[in-house]
């Protein structure tokens, strides 16, 4: 073998090697996920992440993940709804001020991450459970005030950000 083909076999070798470490963890997941009151939402989002869930600490930041892509999301909806014509000014009060929630959210998502990098998971879990929580819980109060339309897409991506944090703080109470 030429020195050209022993570093093409070593180097497949070695990404073959890094492919198994990086692996995820399906006996992980399971049991995790399994716990949740949406297993399959919350598989769906650990296995649609572009870093496989090794640990525990993954599979909450994965988590993560898809509440921040799902609070991106209806940040962009509420912008629209909120700049649309037709929303009228009842609604447009409510929207605008349900948007800063949403971006109160968006920054303490960050600070989640920084906490569940660290492991400290407890903490974590109050952050959701607290005034996470109250923050999701202010913007449907807003919402669901007398001459407040909701725009579907606002109303649905609203719920979608209370499961990922539901799921997510129930995955909390079960690692350490």
């Amino acid at each position: 073998m030429t020195p050209h083909q022993n570093f093409i076999t070593i180097a497949a070798l070695l990404c073959t090697l890094l492919l198994a470490v990086q692996a995820a963890n399906p006996t992980l997941i399971t049991r995790l996920c399994g716990a949740t009151s949406a297993p399959e939402a919350c598989t769906r989002c650990i296995n649609h992440q572009p870093t496989p869930s090794i640990d525990e600490r993954d599979v909450v930041l994965s988590l993560l993940d898809c509440a921040y892509l799902d609070l991106l999301s209806l940040k962009i909806d509420t912008k629209h709804a909120i700049d649309s014509e037709s929303t009228d000014e009842t609604t447009r009060s409510a929207l605008d001020q349900c948007n800063q929630l949403i971006l109160n959210l968006i920054s303490e998502n960050g600070i989640l991450n920084f906490k569940v990098g660290k492991k400290e998971f407890s903490l974590a879990k109050s952050d959701i459970d607290g005034h996470m929580s109250d923050e999701i819980k202010g913007c449907y109060r807003l919402l669901g005030a007398p001459g407040v339309t909701i725009p579907p897409k606002v109303f649905s991506g609203l719920f979608s950000v209370t499961s990922d944090y539901g799921i997510t703080s129930q995955v909390l109470s079960l690692v350490h």
